[in-house]
């Protein structure tokens, strides 16, 4: 449970350093707050393959709720969207990066089985 509270935590410190980037006037609590409304965000939408558009929207909508504008909402929902596609990017290529490896292991033949 801690680890999960510390990633979420880091969560919480993405999410502060994205608006204050984006240069919007932004506190600790409402950082937290936009984090833990973001939960509920991902875990309505995963019946959606990517969660492709209803993130994004969600998250516009939830900044709006905060008073924050579309625009900003939707650029946060977008540098999220691309953080996660660098991370997914960084994951195929390790994975190719194993494959040559000797270790990998090869088909069974008939007689092993």
């Amino acid at each position: 449970m801690a680890i999960f509270f510390l990633a979420w935590l880091t969560e919480t410190l993405e999410v502060y350093a994205i608006l204050y980037y984006l240069d919007v006037n932004i506190d600790v609590w409402t950082a937290i707050s936009i984090a833990a409304l973001t939960v509920f965000i991902k875990g309505g939408t995963f019946f959606i393959p990517g969660s492709l558009g209803a993130q994004e929207g969600g998250y516009t909508l939830l900044l709006m709720s905060f008073g924050y504008s579309e625009v900003t909402g939707i650029t946060f929902a977008l540098i999220r969207r691309l953080r996660e596609i660098l991370w997914i990017l960084f994951g195929l290529v390790c994975l190719m990066l194993l494959k040559n490896q000797d270790g990998v292991s090869k088909p069974m033949s008939s007689l092993e089985q």
